[in-house]
């Protein structure tokens, strides 16, 4: 969702495109410039953080089980940039091996994994077929009885 909200909101795909440069070969711009950019960037990148996390809250009501901080954080330790110098990533992006949806997942986690639906509609078809196995059982139970 912050992905796509972003997407739509960028107001300058150049300055975008200007930090990206500047971060890999300062001498793209000046750096009057770049903080220019930056601060468009940043804006960009707040108008999709409050809108994506308001939809958050909007669809999911009292269910929601994530708060503000903790959407903060996940957020900039998805997208943070490893390098020798910073701390290793928590978490991850995945894509479920079902629908192909991306998910979040611990970074020691293996690369194929479900997504929550696909997980739970495994477990409701199972749970399901335990519930249908019972009744036949017990009506075979029951005419058995009977006879």
């Amino acid at each position: 969702m912050y992905e796509k909200s972003l997407a739509r909101i960028i107001t300058d795909t150049k300055s975008h495109e200007l930090v990206e440069a500047y971060v890999k070969d300062q001498s793209v711009c000046s750096k009057a410039q770049y903080e220019k950019a930056l601060k468009i960037v940043n804006e960009d990148k707040t108008h999709a953080f409050v809108a994506t996390y308001s939809t958050y809250k909007r669809v999911c009501g009292d269910q929601a089980r994530i708060d503000i901080n903790r959407f903060d954080f996940l957020l900039r330790d998805s997208y943070k940039t490893v390098d020798l110098s910073s701390p290793k990533r928590i978490i991850n992006w995945s894509r479920c091996k079902k629908c192909k949806a991306k998910i979040l997942r611990q970074w020691h986690e293996v690369q194929t994994m479900e997504c929550p639906y696909c997980l739970g509609a495994f477990e409701r078809s199972r749970n399901l077929t335990s519930a249908f196995r019972e009744k036949a059982i017990n009506r075979s139970i029951g005419n058995s009885a009977t006879i």
